[in-house]
């Protein structure tokens, strides 16, 4: 019986995992499905002499991006904390919503955006910008 558990569990779960890793297909044509947003994921690898109070001032101006540009709908920023290592030196994670791609689009070129990129870009070693459509 405690097998049976096991193996059904392990079911559900495995079937739960597929359903959550699987592509948006309703969105490859460029418009929002409904009750999904655009997610956009920045990942930062700093210079090894950045120091804490560099990083500290681009942690305030990316918090005050959404003050600036209304189509950003929600921000997150997070410390790499895996214990796995396998970040590959980056550290900090950036999460913003758009409701669709033209939130997006004019997020990208926004004067507040770029002079942010500016302001960072001689900080960083490396960034990696992933995009997704939520389930």
């Amino acid at each position: 019986m405690k097998k049976s558990l096991t193996i059904l569990s392990s079911l559900i779960l495995a079937i739960l995992a597929l359903g959550a890793f699987s592509g948006c297909t309703e969105c490859d044509a460029g418009e929002a499905a409904e009750g999904r947003v655009l997610r956009h994921v920045v990942c930062l690898k700093y210079k090894d002499d950045v120091t804490a109070e560099q990083k500290a001032d681009v942690i305030k101006d990316i918090y005050d991006l959404p003050n600036k540009i209304k189509e950003l709908k929600y921000l997150e920023l997070g410390e790499e904390v895996s214990v796995e290592g396998k970040n590959k030196g980056f550290t900090q994670v950036i999460t913003m919503t758009f409701a669709d791609e033209a939130g997006r689009d004019i997020y990208l070129p926004h004067p507040d955006h770029v002079a942010l990129v500016d302001k960072v870009g001689p900080l960083l070693e490396d960034v990696l910008v992933v995009d997704y459509w939520s389930k």
